[in-house]
């Protein structure tokens, strides 16, 4: 009998994902991931698990300034919890979780280290823009932040993982990570794969929201002008008056009905456009 494979079927299907707490998430958050794990409870069998984390291990390494660590993290998963549970995870069909408390995590983490090479990692482009802003201060986290992350898949066996685009790149090391345990540690001399080679799910129907203030750059929190994105707890009037504020294009009205069809890009529009459809 030759050798089982992770892609075999010898694992049931386990859904798993994850988001880090930076308080109240923003529109683009909810566009691209929370909703979207409301939609699978209702379209995965009951049998399949689902899981979805606060990744508050992972939030460690963004805290390179001291104004960052006087922050409440508690506070901040909270919120975030609070916001999953508002966009319609159901604690009876998906288990949700804090990351830190499952101390299993930190230790496959620390296994899955030895299965990739640092200039892997190095090669990551949002290793390279964050270590970019840190400078030499770039602390060592940054840098296995997409480890950590291959055994935030790998503990529960996931073999779908719904991402953002922007994470496409880290799951190469998940899938990597998968193999290397599979082939050393199982997987060879008739045993079963410890795990299965999980596949990255991107939902092309997620609108991707860019910042209100500058169309250029995706929408977040960290931007020092507020009005750059909307945060799920902003009340009505406060929403309209981000929108008004919001940059589109000083063009003439023809390019921006193009840029609405999608013939031209114009994102300072787009952006406007793909919000009035979610």
């Amino acid at each position: 009998m030759g050798a089982m494979t992770a892609s075999s079927g010898a694992f049931r299907r386990v859904v798993m994902s994850g988001i880090q707490p930076s308080g109240v998430p923003h529109l683009g958050n909810y566009f691209g991931a929370l909703r979207r794990w409301a939609e699978l409870q209702t379209e995965t069998p009951a049998e399949t698990p689902i899981y979805a984390m606060v990744a508050d291990l992972h939030s460690v390494t963004t805290r390179l300034r001291r104004e960052a660590w006087e922050e409440s993290l508690s506070q901040q998963v909270f919120q975030t919890m609070a916001a999953m549970l508002a966009s319609g995870l159901d604690p009876d069909r998906t288990v949700l979780f804090q990351q830190s408390a499952i101390k299993e995590h930190l230790e496959l983490g620390w296994l899955c280290n030895s299965f990739v090479t640092i200039s892997q990692l190095q090669k990551m482009g949002q290793y390279k823009a964050k270590a970019g802003k840190a400078g030499v201060s770039a602390p060592v986290g940054l840098l296995v932040y997409p480890v950590l992350q291959a055994a935030d898949v790998l503990l529960y066996k996931a073999t779908e993982v719904p991402v953002g685009e922007d994470q496409s790149q880290h799951f190469a090391i998940v899938s990597r990570c998968a193999e290397k345990a599979n082939h050393l540690l199982g997987g060879n001399r008739d045993l079963a794969p410890l795990f299965p080679k999980p596949q990255a799910v991107v939902s092309a129907a997620a609108p991707r929201l860019r910042s209100l203030r500058d169309p250029d750059v995706k929408m977040s929190k960290s931007d020092p002008d507020k009005k750059s994105c909307i945060l799920l707890s902003d009340p009505p009037d406060l929403v309209q008056e981000k929108l008004k504020k919001a940059v589109t294009d000083s063009v003439s009205s023809l390019f921006i009905f193009l840029a609405f069809q999608g013939l031209v890009w114009m994102p300072g529009a787009v952006i406007l456009e793909r919000l009035s459809s979610a």
